[in-house]
């Protein structure tokens, strides 16, 4: 497509941009060559006739990422062939049709995926498939036309006229037809080239300095390598024209320096191509949505208004009341209503005296989708296909910049967002079984698990004093799992505060302790989890303590009195080999004296030589020791 080798040699003002460079502005985009770049995913679908939706997500996906960016699409879609491209068309055609017949030979062979490559050699765009675009972008309020001809000079053509401010497509033909800024090799990421029409100037010190041709010379260029209007002279490439242009202003000078020169051989019907392809270069017929007529894209010179060559090559008219297109030279002969039904996608551009219809729908109402309607061409009201009623809500989706490709941008985001369960439904069991989940419970406390990693274990320090306890207000519109911060923190406390071993031996006496479940009696079921801490805090801790020997007997530190009067006097008979012995980290035993006053000693290593009834009435102190260490 486009002039070949015309994008490298203007690679020293090629501009990488991204698209965030257009926020604000409305650019025309080339919706054939979107579907051409599309259609690679869904070959053998078109190919073998077969529903798909494939290429429509492609434009979806763009679509979305450019309102990302604060940008306005304007898509453009091929009308009719224009004559002076019949050629190049009939060539086109003729490989894709060999193609065509390879590939399902291949297909039928069982080959598929040397089939599949075939199938993306022959895909050809048919305006059936650009009525499902069509009708996608009327659901969203997209602005379109359907140009009479090509795409290339309605999209310059509105850039003239003030309704792009740049045009995105991959043909270079574009800056021939006089294109100002042309955006290409645009890719998911948002990031794409610029070329600007007024940097040609700095082409002008190299070996091709297009600068210093005019609008004239330029189409002698194209035309003298090589372009889709001229098969051109053989073996004469862009750097060679150039070179013939410069020395010479017109293309007759030119062609009679390369037969002067003897080189290369001028072929009998260039001069004519030459002709036709200047003129449908500037005087093209395009659609204007300002006047909704069918128009030019450069005004007719007056020596020029009677040139049946000139309007034979620039594209055939309807005629009024005969309903066929003619060679037509003035503007009032032509029923541009017709043609106002062809930009809009109502008619087909090639046979306009039947409706458009949408691929999609055709091929589901052949299968038996009687569901679906067709959309005619007097319909009052435009409906969409399921398919592109699917994907309308998608282009609402907000993208999250370019960490995926810009495009990426939404079918990633969707995958995402299903996996953490944010898309759809969650049922009641399945988030209560998820809260579940997220508690702990046991026999002293209940807390929300707040962090995902386990808590570091700390070496426990020893308290200079003790604070008097103060319990947390509970509210009595506050839920279980508001009260617990308080739960939290005290029940840390009792985990370091005692060993497993200890912890086990202290459950079990007070378990066996007389008449304190029915001192408390039965627990209130409307009381919260923090009431029933402080329940098992006063039981454990007070109660429990009280009946045990008093203080005055276990905390002398002097080693006399009656604690060690009433030790035994013999050791069992029989002792453990080997005791396990204290860590390095075990907390101090902290001792309260008679006067009140805390303190704290090494808890030295259980010696072999005490009896077991020491280690109980140890093991006792311990716990009057941690219950009035408590107590405020």
């Amino acid at each position: 497509m486009g002039v070949s080798g015309l994008l490298p040699q203007l690679k020293p003002i090629q501009n990488p941009v991204s698209l965030a460079r257009y926020q604000g502005e409305t650019l025309a985009i080339d919706g054939y060559a979107w579907l051409h770049r599309s259609a690679h995913s869904c070959a053998m679908e078109l190919a073998l006739n077969q529903p798909t939706d494939k290429y429509l997500q492609f434009f979806i996906k763009r679509i979305t990422m450019l309102k990302h960016f604060g940008i306005t699409p304007f898509f453009v879609f091929d009308g009719d062939s224009i004559q002076v491209k019949k050629d190049t068309e009939q060539k086109r055609a003729d490989k894709r049709h060999e193609n065509r017949e390879k590939a399902h030979a291949l297909y039928a062979a069982g080959d598929k995926r040397l089939a599949y490559d075939y199938f993306q050699k022959c895909v050809s765009i048919t305006p059936e498939m650009a009525k499902c675009v069509i009708e996608y972008l009327q659901v969203n309020s997209i602005p379109y036309v359907v140009a009479p001809y090509e795409a290339d000079a309605q999209m310059v053509y509105l850039e003239k006229e003030g309704l792009v401010h740049g045009i995105i497509s991959e043909d270079s033909d574009l800056l021939v037809f006089g294109c100002r800024r042309l955006i290409t090799k645009l890719n998911d990421n948002a990031e794409c080239i610029e070329i600007d029409r007024r940097n040609f100037s700095q082409l002008n010190s190299g070996k091709f300095p297009l600068g210093k041709l005019n609008e004239e010379q330029l189409i002698s260029l194209v035309c003298l390598s090589g372009c889709d209007y001229t098969n051109g002279i053989p073996k004469v490439g862009l750097i060679t024209a150039m070179k013939y242009v410069v020395k010479n202003r017109t293309m007759r000078q030119a062609l009679a320096e390369i037969e002067r020169d003897g080189k290369h051989a001028v072929p009998k019907t260039f001069w004519e191509e030459y002709e036709y392809a200047s003129f449908a270069f500037r005087f093209q017929r395009v659609w204007c949505p300002k006047r909704e007529k069918l128009w030019t894209l450069n005004d007719v010179p007056r020596e020029h208004m009677a040139n049946e060559k000139l309007f034979r090559c620039i594209g055939a008219a309807i005629r009024k009341g005969i309903r066929e297109k003619e060679v037509i030279f003035s503007d009032d002969m032509i029923d541009h209503e017709l043609h106002r039904r062809i930009s809009v996608g109502e008619l087909d551009p090639f046979d306009f005296n039947k409706p458009l219809a949408n691929r999609e729908r055709k091929l589901r109402l052949q299968n038996g989708a009687s569901s679906v309607s067709v959309t005619t061409a007097a319909s009052t009201t435009t409906t969409i296909d399921s398919i592109a009623t699917k994907r309308a809500s998608i282009s609402s989706v907000r993208c999250k910049g370019k960490s995926d490709g810009g495009a990426g941008i939404m079918s990633k985001m969707e995958r995402a967002l299903r996996k953490r369960k944010m898309c759809g439904d969650v049922g009641a069991a399945e988030a209560a079984g998820a809260a579940a989940k997220r508690t702990v419970s046991s026999q002293f406390f209940r807390r929300p698990e707040t962090t995902p990693e386990a808590r570091p274990e700390t070496t426990p320090e020893v308290r200079p004093e003790t604070t008097p306890e103060i319990r947390p207000e509970v509210s009595p519109e506050a839920g279980p799992e508001d009260n617990l911060p308080d739960t939290q923190e005290d029940s840390t406390e009792v985990s370091q505060l005692l060993t497993p071993e200890e912890e086990s031996e202290i459950l079990s006496e007070v378990e066996e302790a007389p008449g304190q479940d029915q001192d408390q009696g039965p627990a209130d079921p409307d009381d919260s989890d923090t009431n029933l801490l402080a329940q098992l805090r006063k039981k454990f801790m007070h109660e429990a303590a009280t009946t045990r020997v008093p203080l005055k007997n276990v905390t002398n530190t002097s080693g006399q009195g009656p604690a060690h009067a009433k030790l035994p006097a013999k050791l069992p008979a029989k002792l453990p080999a080997k005791l396990p012995a204290r860590t390095p980290q075990q907390r101090p035993a902290v001792r309260r004296t008679m006067s009140g006053a805390m303190t704290s000693n090494t808890v030295p290593s259980r010696d072999p030589s005490r009896t077991s009834a020491s280690r109980n009435v140890s093991r006792s102190i311990s716990l009057s020791q941690f219950a009035y260490s408590r107590q405020s």
